[in-house]
């Protein structure tokens, strides 16, 4: 994403450059899906430069093709605030989130290209972040250890934390409820199970190569109304990066996340839209903490307010180009 936002920086016509992928990093899941792989061999540039040489003449025979990029925007409340681990004087260290005036932060807005996620699994990534390595089979055991840690750990479920979700009409101004967490009206559609994780996906892969969740969770729908009755399993489309259309999935545990990397079917699908979306919390007095993450940047959050989810508006329909492999 680094590159995208370079790019805009510099008043680059984003049409005119398809983007190449090396993936470098630990999950790459922008490159997993873009037939690029989850890794590079430590000689990768080679004798030479025979490895790079290699890579462009892939990218040279590559197909170029649209893929969408959405905006996240998160707001607290008047008394809320964002925290993150960064590294101060070589330690990670958890922070508030200030603003370069040394004013807490209540907002915070960033381009999404693969998903996005409120629960569990950002609490497990947010601890992951204290004790990350240098070492790829290191990280993998240390997020291992932090998966088992939360098991014992009080975590706040979604439906404790979240009040509605909404698709909005920019154009005429009107909003439809999709999902609101209150089983007394019988029009409403409420989360089933009390899920701890809502994922929404842009792409199909996950946390470092977990694939076809969507497709695989075609037989279990996360919501219903009171009466018990579904949403029509017919309306929900098989997904693509680039269709302009988001996929919102529950899990009900970090044990079934877990189960996700063995064996596929565990999600349950809750939504499908083009968007702008709008996700609303609970008001509560006291102090309500979840956790989130934007394509594997993690947060905590005290006394969050809403979510705005909406496609990239500094890009022409919202979308890059990118190179997609052939071999």
């Amino acid at each position: 994403m680094w590159v995208l936002l370079e790019m805009l920086q510099y008043q680059c016509d984003t049409n005119q450059f398809p983007i190449g992928i090396v993936p470098f990093g630990t999950g790459n899941d922008f490159a997993r899906v873009l037939g690029w792989g989850g890794n590079i061999s430590n000689n990768f540039i080679g004798e030479n430069l025979n490895g790079l040489k290699r890579l462009i003449k892939k990218w040279i025979s590559s197909k170029i093709s649209l893929f969408d990029i959405w905006e996240v925007e998160f707001q607290t409340q008047d008394n809320g605030y964002f925290e993150k681990i960064e590294y101060v004087n070589e330690k990670a260290t958890k922070i508030k989130m200030l603003d370069k005036n040394g004013q807490i932060i209540k907002s915070i807005k960033k381009p999404m290209s693969n998903y996005f996620s409120i629960g569990i699994d950002a609490r497990i990534g947010f601890g992951f972040d204290k004790n990350r390595t240098q070492s790829a089979f290191i990280n993998k055991a240390i997020y291992c250890c932090e998966a088992f840690k939360k098991l014992f750990i009080k975590t706040n479920r979604i439906n404790q934390v979240l009040e509605s979700l909404e698709i909005l009409n920019e154009k005429q101004g009107l909003e439809k409820q999709l999902l609101k967490n209150e089983e007394q009206e019988q029009s409403n559609y409420y989360l089933k199970c009390d899920p701890a994780c809502l994922l929404i996906l842009n792409i199909d892969s996950y946390a470092g190569g977990v694939s076809n969740i969507w497709k695989s969770g075609r037989n279990k729908i996360g919501v219903q109304q009171l009466d018990k009755s579904q949403i029509n399993q017919t309306q929900f489309k098989e997904q693509s990066y680039g269709d302009g259309i988001v996929e919102f999935i529950s899990f009900d545990s970090s044990l079934n996340l877990g189960y996700e990397r063995l064996f596929n079917g565990n999600a349950k699908k809750i939504a499908q839209g083009f968007g702008p979306f709008l996700l609303n919390f609970k008001k509560i007095e006291s102090d309500l903490i979840t956790f989130f993450q934007i394509d594997g940047e993690y947060y905590s959050v005290n006394r969050p307010k809403q979510v705005i989810l909406k496609k990239f508006d500094q890009l022409f329909n919202g979308q890059i180009k990118v190179l997609v492999n052939q071999e």
